[in-house]
């Protein structure tokens, strides 16, 4: 049988979007493998543990490497590169905050560091100022993967505890934010005042979430393995 010009239109555009999304995974990979274990010493292992341990930190170490897999792929690719990096970056500043574990201590006065240390972050990935990523992404894209960590921080981490607890104790209160009880939990996890440890050790039992059992276990490895197998990866590929 011939086939017709409609079939052959079907099955190229069938095997594009199959090489697109293959394209997308690979490159899913590769950001998550250089946030989560390339830069896990800068990262998810020193982030916010003490005073230094800013984004600035974790942008320096990223850099060579944004730079080196942007020169690796065809110049198509290079946006979608920046955008893969971008996201994992961001996601992990929310793991940090939120799964970081008893090395971290948050206060509510940090909540202006956070804040700032974003704004650096989405300075970097537009390319601006002399170490700004040679390989910008746009504007929008920026502003629409930190709004919702910008939401939680300025919701969250910039209450005291006792209104945290009020949230937790009373959902729908700022509802339209979607703050859920388990990072609300989280956050008073990382707090040090005694009204936060005394809730915090009357309720973390009570939560299903495994993501919230696996804060008290202060096993980072566990919870980056955990994210890794989600989307499918292996540390050792």
């Amino acid at each position: 049988n011939v086939i017709s010009d409609d079939q052959w239109n079907l099955m190229f555009r069938d095997t594009l979007q199959v090489l697109d999304s293959a394209i997308n995974y690979f490159i899913q990979y590769l950001s998550t493998r250089v946030i989560y274990y390339e830069l896990r010493k800068v990262g998810i292992e020193s982030l916010y543990t003490n005073n230094n341990s800013r984004i600035s930190t974790v942008l320096k170490a990223l850099l060579p490497k944004l730079i080196t897999l942007c020169n690796l792929v065809c110049n198509k690719l290079v946006v979608r590169v920046s955008k893969g990096l971008f996201q994992s970056t961001v996601e992990m500043i929310e793991w940090v905050l939120l799964f970081g574990g008893p090395t971290r201590i948050f206060t509510q006065d940090q909540t202006n560091i956070f804040v700032e240390d974003l704004q650096e972050l989405e300075s970097f990935f537009k390319g601006e100022g002399y170490d700004g990523s040679p390989f910008p992404i746009p504007d929008d894209t920026i502003s629409s993967g930190t709004v919702g960590l910008k939401l939680m921080i300025g919701n969250l981490f910039n209450s005291s505890s006792e209104e945290l607890i009020n949230k937790y104790d009373n959902p729908d209160i700022d509802s339209y934010l979607q703050n859920t009880q388990e990072q609300i939990l989280a956050v008073l996890y990382h707090r040090n005042d005694q009204i936060a440890r005394k809730f915090v050790k009357e309720n973390a039992l009570l939560i299903s979430n495994p993501n919230i059992l696996e804060i008290r276990k202060a096993t980072y490895t566990n919870n980056m393995i955990m994210k890794l197998l989600k989307r499918g990866l292996d540390l050792n590929e």
